[in-house]
């Protein structure tokens, strides 16, 4: 191979070539590259991008709205209101029809004078009854009832009289009947309430492990001793299959012992535990269950004695004479009247209620708005319509005087990265992102429980949310809105790197071609 010199001056071209400069704009597409990409590093080091949550919502203003409902069932008299109109706090919305009402009112008026005029006539017969002189005047169409009831009154008396002198013998025979039989019951309350306190005695003998008795009561102390035999018996049992068990473990652990024996041990052993418990807990049960009946039998005893005594009152008393019959039908009729004044008391009560909610109703036949604002018609009506009792009208939408709030639904799968206080941006649909810009906010509340929207799948939070509305175009209740709620920021050079990262595990885990 031979090598070929040839001098540069020979060579004209090329020495131009060599010895001519760059073009300038050369030089300045240099710099504006290397500016641009010195920028860029910069941005990606400074700059943010943000990671966040889409959601639906709608504007609401800052203050509840009101619901007007109609209270008073009737027809519809006169109607005031008109969709958008703007409402003062007491305006008359409309006026439902009122003569039903008027005449249900005058009907318990006179039903209310009623019940007081015979509210008055049972006073005055209890005071008859009491004074033994009838009060009332025969010939007056509401007091003859009245005069008739004192007159039986007064017959049904002098016929007790007489009978109670011919059951005077009949009267001393009942009281030693009753006196004996006072006695046999005072026997029986006192066998009860001996044997009841000795097995509670006996029942804390067993919860305390003790016997508490004195050897002079010998069928309580054998009971317990006899129990406390049975249940060391047990524990008797019990320990041995302990020790058995034991035994087998230390075999088994060792490897001379099969585990079917080892858990046949434990087996024997755990039932031996559960018996005592059993033996324990029937011997208390038991013992409760009797405690029990004895203290039913004593309840009983002691109010058959406590009737006994009664009787016994009763009858010595009849033994004076007829006036005790004569006593016995005044004051069952006095029983009576009392019965039927409280009978009374809670009909007149009862009228007095329903004349004052009455009149509570007529005055809120008039519906008026509690709150000023705008109103908006749910159900629309008319005079002569007939509206039910919470029947909904309308609504009232508070001026918002510049505060709006902004619910949103956020779908389950998105609620676990928001917080309270986290920032939020707003595409208004009325007003086109790329001509109005942003609107922003924050995070108020986020719903304690899911919510279920029956017109899409799954389940949503509702959030409330401010939203900024100074120096932006103006907005209004019930706009519909897109939210973007920032979840994460984060510089721009990190995300990128990040995506670059994800990309080439991606491409890694790709299969060969």
């Amino acid at each position: 191979m031979k090598t070929h010199v040839q001098n540069l001056k020979d060579m004209s071209d090329s020495l131009e070539i060599l010895e001519s400069r760059p073009h300038s704009f050369t030089f300045v597409f240099v710099y504006i590259l290397i500016a641009i990409i010195i920028t860029a590093l910069i941005w990606a080091c400074i700059g943010k991008v943000e990671e966040y949550v889409k959601a639906t919502g709608v504007i609401r203003p800052g203050e509840n709205i009101s619901t007007i409902r109609n209270i008073v069932p009737g027809r519809v008299k006169k109607v005031n209101v008109k969709e958008g109109a703007r409402v003062a706090k007491g305006d008359i919305l409309f006026t439902v029809e009122t003569e039903i009402l008027l005449v249900e009112r005058n009907e318990l008026a006179i039903l209310l004078d009623k019940l007081e005029r015979k509210r008055d006539n049972l006073l005055k017969l209890k005071r008859s009854i009491r004074e033994n002189v009838n009060l009332f005047d025969r010939n007056c169409n509401e007091q003859a009832y009245f005069y008739n009831r004192f007159h039986k009154f007064q017959s049904d008396s002098r016929a007790a009289i007489e009978q109670s002198e011919n059951a005077l013998i009949d009267l001393r025979k009942m009281i030693a009947e009753t006196e004996l039989s006072k006695t046999i019951s005072e026997n029986r309350l006192k066998n009860a309430e001996e044997t009841k306190l000795n097995q509670i005695t006996l029942l804390k003998s067993a919860e305390k492990d003790k016997n508490l008795f004195e050897k002079d009561n010998i069928e309580y102390y054998g009971r317990f001793a006899n129990y406390k035999f049975n249940l060391d018996k047990l524990t008797m049992a019990f320990n041995q299959k302990v020790s058995h068990y034991g035994r087998i473990k230390m075999l088994h652990e060792a490897g001379g012992m099969p585990r079917k024996k080892l858990e046949d041990a434990e087996s024997q052993k755990e039932a031996a535990n559960l018996e005592i418990a059993v033996f324990m807990n029937e011997f208390k049960t038991n013992l409760r269950e009797s405690i029990k009946q004895n203290t039913q039998i004593v309840l009983e005893y002691s109010s058959t004695l406590k009737n006994l005594e009664e009787r016994l009152v009763l009858l010595r008393k009849k033994r004076h004479g007829a006036e005790l019959a004569l006593e016995s039908i005044r004051l069952d009729i006095l029983i009576q009247i009392e019965d039927a004044l409280n009978s009374n008391r809670l009909d007149i009560d009862k009228a007095l209620n329903d004349l004052k909610a009455m009149e509570i109703n007529l005055k809120k036949a008039n519906i008026k708005a509690p709150i000023e604002g705008i109103l908006h018609i749910v159900a629309g009506i008319n005079s002569g319509d007939f509206l039910d009792s919470g029947k909904e009208i309308a609504m009232i939408i508070p001026e918002a005087g510049g505060e709006f709030e902004a619910q949103l639904m956020v779908a389950n799968k998105d609620i676990a990265n928001i917080k309270e206080g986290q920032k939020i941006k707003y595409r208004l649909l009325a007003y086109p992102f790329h001509k109005y810009g942003e609107f922003e906010g924050y995070v108020r509340s986020i719903g304690a429980d899911a919510r279920i929207n029956p017109k899409l799948e799954g389940s949503y939070f509702l959030i409330e949310a401010s939203i900024e509305t100074q120096g932006r175009p103006r907005i209004r209740t019930g706009m519909a809105c897109e939210a973007r709620l920032v979840t994460r920021s984060r510089r721009v050079i990190l995300w990128f790197l990040e995506r670059i990262n994800l990309l080439l595990k991606i491409e890694s885990k790709a299969p060969l071609q």
